[in-house]
């Protein structure tokens, strides 16, 4: 690749090879017994190399003309899973200018797949399901025989390079995993719940739920059993009297009925209630990477299973106090989201997993000023990964679509977005009064920054967060520091496929920016 100070564009010379000449640390010399050569699409052997005086063998042999500029992946054996699921880890957020297509090789060329995209035309890192209806050929391409699959642009240009997504990497056999763990089906009688209505399942936190009610009344119940299906409520106040419906606490594991009023009441019986449920969920299911290895029960052809990312995006049982906080202003947006902080709140009362939410008027999904744009910045609890953040933004949209202004959707002027996670890395020198305890005093400020970003800031609302004179002062008050020589808070975020830098005490911040803690080095001067 060469480059000059005209154009940042590399530009790719084929190199003249004239001659080669090898040392060898032999007694004697041994003679060459083949030369290989790999080429972009063509590899070539010459076998008893010695007897030749003169090469003549090509460096670059090119695909055929109609071959686009692709991705190719080579498999050793055929794939028979239908789909084929490959995970692709994919660096920040890069926009592609066309669709990319998946083709596979079968028969007398390449053939286009059916596909389900969790990538998001590589914006994101997420599995990508193939649909492989033919058998793949065996073809021999770039000096090996293997089945291929490729992937390229429909629109044929390539983006610069760069702006190009980055693949980080490539995993077979992946899916998505959620903590849940589905219980047996449950028979429960209605005569033996009392005036209280209550049903308590044994498990908890509940994730989903089906309830089948007998509404016969026969005293043969399986012999002549019309088992109605009954619905969940958000609240029982709100349903009429004849309204087959529930309403679910999901932390408590209670299930809780009409009464004749407000929802209706159950028919008197027994066993006469089926309820099949999943439960799960909760902060313990933020393993790490590699900590989830053992099956809860056996899968045929499964021999092993692993989690290749951590898990994340788990929340236990939000705080009485928000809980409390958010139901009060309910009575104000009533369901409906027609202002700022009706986007917020609305946001943060359905989802336990966003920690922070900020509605921007007037601006689109970059930070940019458009007008009658909407964008609702959020902030997901732990570490979140990009797959698991554009599922939560996803999932945020889908609720607040159907419960805002229409024109919002149908013009594509609501944009719900994540947070920017800048993670902060201070470089700092200070002096000390006493020297003798300078390894004490080190830890120590690291700690109280620290402390800073996890404790203080990231309680703090989206682009709300980050204070230099507060991060300025937890060093100098420091016990045993006298004075700090130089402060250097570095932040680190990946946008446009690319790591970017940023130095926060020269004012350089992306949009929607959250911090995260990292590494802080502290020198004594």
């Amino acid at each position: 690749n060469v480059r000059n100070y005209l154009s940042v564009t590399p530009r790719r010379l084929l190199p003249f090879l004239k001659g080669a000449e090898c040392t060898y640390q032999y007694a004697e010399r041994v003679p060459i017994d083949y030369i290989r050569i790999e080429s972009g699409a063509e590899a070539h052997e010459l076998e008893n190399a010695a007897e030749y005086s003169e090469l003549a063998m090509s460096i670059s042999d090119p695909l055929p003309p109609d071959s686009p500029r692709a991705m190719y992946l080579a498999f050793d054996a055929p794939p028979e899973a239908m789909p084929l699921a490959v995970r692709f880890s994919i660096a920040g957020d890069a926009a592609l200018g066309s669709k990319i297509v998946y083709e596979a090789l079968s028969g007398d060329g390449f053939k286009p797949l059916r596909v389900s995209d969790g990538t998001s035309n590589f914006r994101r890192s997420g599995c990508v399901f193939m649909y492989i209806p033919e058998p793949l050929s065996n073809a021999r391409l770039f000096g090996r025989d293997a089945y291929w699959l490729r992937m390229s642009l429909s629109g044929g240009l390539m983006p610069p390079r760069w702006n190009a997504p980055r693949v980080l990497g490539i995993d077979l056999n992946t899916v998505r995993a959620v903590q849940k763990q589905f219980a047996s089906e449950r028979v429960f009688s209605s005569s033996g719940l009392g005036e209280t209505r209550v049903l308590e399942l044994p498990d908890n936190p509940i994730i989903d739920c089906e309830i089948f009610v007998n509404e016969t009344q026969s005293k043969d119940a399986e012999a002549s059993a019309r088992w109605t299906p009954w619905n969940k409520a958000e609240a029982l106040f709100a349903e009429d009297a004849e309204a087959r419906v529930y309403e679910l606490d999901r932390d408590a594991g209670t299930i809780l009925f009409g009464d004749g009023i407000h929802g209706k009441s159950l028919p008197s019986g027994e066993l006469n209630i089926r309820v099949r449920y999943s439960y799960g969920g909760g902060a313990r299911g933020n393993m790490n990477e590699g900590e989830v290895n053992a099956f809860v029960g056996s899968i045929p052809r499964i021999s092993g299973i692993t989690n290749i990312t951590p898990m994340s995006g788990g929340t236990d049982k939000i705080s009485a106090a928000r809980t409390e906080e958010l139901s009060r202003r309910r009575f104000r947006h009533r369901g409906v989201a027609l202002g700022a902080s009706d986007f917020e709140e609305m946001t943060l009362e359905r989802f336990p997993r966003v920690v922070h939410a900020r509605c921007f008027r007037n601006t689109d999904g970059y930070g940019k000023p458009v007008p009658g744009h909407v964008c609702l910045a959020i902030m997901g609890v732990g570490e979140m990964l990009e797959d698991a953040a554009a599922t939560l933004c996803a999932d945020v949209y889908e609720y607040l679509s159907t419960r805002c202004d229409a024109n919002l959707i149908t013009g594509g002027r609501l944009h719900i977005v994540h947070s920017t996670e800048v993670t902060l890395n201070v470089q700092v020198s200070i002096t000390l009064e006493n020297p003798d305890f300078a390894a004490e005093t080190q830890q120590l400020v690291s700690e109280r920054i620290s402390r800073l970003v996890n404790e203080i800031w990231r309680a703090r609302g989206i682009d709300d967060q980050a204070d230099l004179n507060e991060l300025h002062f937890a060093v100098r008050s420091a016990p045993n520091v006298t004075s700090v020589l130089h402060l250097m808070p570095e932040g680190k975020y990946r946008s446009g496929g690319r790591l970017r830098t940023i130095l926060l005490d020269k004012g350089e911040t992306p949009p929607f920016m959250t911090i995260r803690n990292g590494l802080h080095t502290v020198k004594v001067g």
